[in-house]
């Protein structure tokens, strides 16, 4: 038997798994197609990523476009419309348009946040696999107490020192994602 026929074979609890014939590449899109919650999530991931690359063309109106503040009073804000499917903001503002632009910034943070969290991890994890001993111990240790404070409150205690902006959220999101890639690295050189 191949080892990865051996590495699908513990996957999958010692039963028996026939994959002559057929890449592991083949075998894993044979898996998600059949898994109905994987190709639904596919769709969303696909429909967000469209929707962020043709938002100049989507959004009826530009994110910033005030030109609808005569109608905001002070005691309300005009809601859903044929020509404002998502209202208006209290400054005028299309709501959908600055929604579908807004899909553009959340990717983006997302795919920059994840690759620095990524290349910061991986340093660590060959520095740690490659120089065992006290170097894979301290970097292991670090990585070790970032795990032990849940992600989502060390990715708050993060922008909440660095301040409120698009750099202190791709900070926030970086930091809890360095030890997963540094141990995953590790792991693997190991």
């Amino acid at each position: 038997m191949s080892t990865v026929q051996d590495h699908l074979q513990s996957l999958m609890g010692n039963r028996v798994v026939e994959t002559s014939g057929s890449s592991l590449t083949r075998e894993t899109w044979r898996r998600l197609r059949a898994n109905r919650l994987a190709v639904f999530g596919g769709i969303i991931i696909v429909f967000f990523v469209i929707v962020a690359v043709f938002a100049p063309w989507l959004a009826p109106y530009g994110p910033r476009d005030k030109s609808w503040f005569d109608q905001i009073r002070p005691e309300s804000i005009p809601g859903p419309s044929g020509g404002h499917w998502f209202g208006l903001d209290e400054s005028g503002r299309d709501e959908l348009s600055r929604v579908i632009y807004g899909a553009r910034s959340s990717l983006v943070i997302g795919i920059v946040s994840l690759g620095i969290g990524a290349t910061i991890g991986t340093l660590f994890g060959l520095l740690a696999g490659a120089f065992e001993g006290w170097v894979d111990s301290l970097v292991m240790r670090i990585t070790d107490v970032m795990l032990a404070v849940p992600s989502l409150l060390l990715a708050l205690s993060v922008a909440a020192v660095i301040g409120q902006s698009q750099t202190a959220v791709m900070v926030a999101v970086v930091v809890p994602n360095v030890p997963l890639f540094a141990r995953l690295l590790r792991s693997s050189m190991l």
